[in-house]
């Protein structure tokens, strides 16, 4: 199961992670593994305490500057090229990160990198490879700049506790070791993988726990945490335990796995049937909790103006495209199950069942979800040889919240119970299409 999802993901979560930012650096600067790993540290260790979305589109800007200038990274530690490049990107972003609103630890932390050897510093590490790095990196950046502004700044981005997780410098160990797409296996031949550590956060703290322990609560971000589940994944894959880091962390970050299982939508994640917790579950709770928020939020959204907006710039495509050519009868008040209304409704003697759901932004989660409930419920009520056609229509779209959602869709087997299924962006004229399934 964990190999399946791992094939299935491995081609489509990249855009929506910061190991993208690596793979961007060679494709438009250029592939130096020493240079392409200062770029991957850097997007690792600020990968923490903001939308992956907003961090990531700070680090596309620096790519682009380095790009449109013909310069390498590790050219920023000219103070000429640095102060031009943070001047431009808070032109348009106004501050690099919320704990580093004027990137005074980027250049420090990347000179760090660059005068660190690093197939030396590793053989010579007794112990956790992990631990060993975060204070070679610790005593590295206060050495050539010690403050106590500083100092509390590192602690933010790096903790020394030998207790904590490490879970940034997991995740870029992963990127640099493992050789297998999506990771860039440049340094396979200095760290053995069976050697890695699980990144542990909150994703694979909830998941871990429900799927191979049962448990509904989270386990702590500790490092006895990072061993106990290291050493799970180490026995279904001894010589490779952190290849599933990814697959595990996507039905929280997907919306799917909620801190509260009752609020959780098991019924429709990739990995119920593995997942223990989920085994005690009855979905029809699940789902009946649910369709209950579907219609109080339902109420909710009739009066919300810019909804409505959205919704109707999305039903006109859609009267264009199928409803007048296909002879539908549509409502955008009708109800599926006695309460469960979607935004918008073709039902009558055609073969073909058409709904859509509006959204003001991509920000809504759980929209995947919901248009799978609409067609469950109808396929219940209807005849087999119906067809379904789905639609989304977002306001307002992120790129990487775009990601998650034609993940979702795909992860939930929506795209196996719909017939067609299309995202319509309507934010600009004409609106963005996109064909998920046809």
């Amino acid at each position: 199961m964990l190999d399946n999802l791992y094939d299935f993901l491995s081609s489509r979560y990249l855009y929506t992670s910061m190991l993208s930012i690596p793979h961007e650096y060679m494709r438009l600067v250029g592939r130096d593994p020493f240079e392409v790993g200062a770029v991957a540290f850097l997007s690792a260790l600020y990968d923490f305490q903001m939308r992956v979305s907003l961090i990531r589109s700070r680090f596309l800007e620096i790519i682009y500057y380095l790009s449109g200038k013909r310069i390498g990274v590790f050219d920023l530690l000219d103070d000429k090229y640095f102060e031009d490049m943070l001047g431009k990107l808070l032109e348009k972003t106004s501050f690099f990160h919320r704990f580093d609103r004027s990137a005074a630890l980027f250049k420090i932390l990347l000179r760090t990198y660059y005068e660190t050897d690093w197939e030396s510093l590793i053989p010579s590490i007794e112990g956790d490879i992990d631990v060993g790095i975060a204070e070679h990196i610790y005593h590295k950046t206060m050495d050539s700049a010690p403050s106590k502004e500083l100092a509390g700044l590192l602690n933010r981005f790096l903790s020394r506790k030998k207790s904590s997780p490490h879970k940034r410098i997991n995740l870029f160990l992963r990127w640099m070791t493992r050789d297998e797409y999506p990771d860039l296996g440049l340094w396979s031949s200095i760290i053995d993988k069976k050697r890695l550590l699980v990144p542990l956060g909150t994703e694979i703290a909830r998941t871990a726990a429900r799927v191979f322990l049962g448990r509904t609560k989270e386990l702590p971000r500790s490092r006895k945490s990072v061993y106990l589940v290291t050493s799970i994944l180490r026995s279904i894959n001894p010589k490779d335990p952190v290849k599933y880091d990814f697959v595990l962390s996507r039905p929280m970050i997907l919306g799917l796995c909620n801190k509260d299982m009752e609020y959780s939508y098991c019924w429709v994640c990739p990995l119920k049937s593995i997942c223990e917790a989920a085994s005690r579950i009855d979905p029809e709770i699940q789902r009946r909790v649910f369709k209950e928020k579907l219609r109080i939020m339902d109420e909710t959204k009739r009066y919300d103006r810019i909804h409505n907006i959205v919704l109707n710039k999305g039903v006109k495509y859609i009267y264009e495209k199928y409803v007048d050519r296909l002879g539908l009868i549509c409502s955008s008040d009708r109800s599926v199950d006695h309460g469960l209304r979607p935004d918008f409704f073709c039902d009558h003697s055609s073969p073909i069942t058409l709904v859509a759901e509006a959204k003001t932004s991509t920000r809504s989660k759980e929209a995947p979800v919901q248009l799978r409930t609409y067609i469950d419920e109808l396929r219940i009520r209807e005849t087999s040889n119906k067809k379904y056609f789905a639609f989304l229509i977002f306001g307002k779209h992120d790129p990487v919240e775009l990601g998650h959602i034609i993940e979702t869709l795909y992860l939930t087997n929506t795209t196996r119970v719909a017939d067609r299924i299309e995202i319509i962006i309507v934010e600009k004229e004409p609106p963005i299409i996109i064909n998920i399934k046809s």
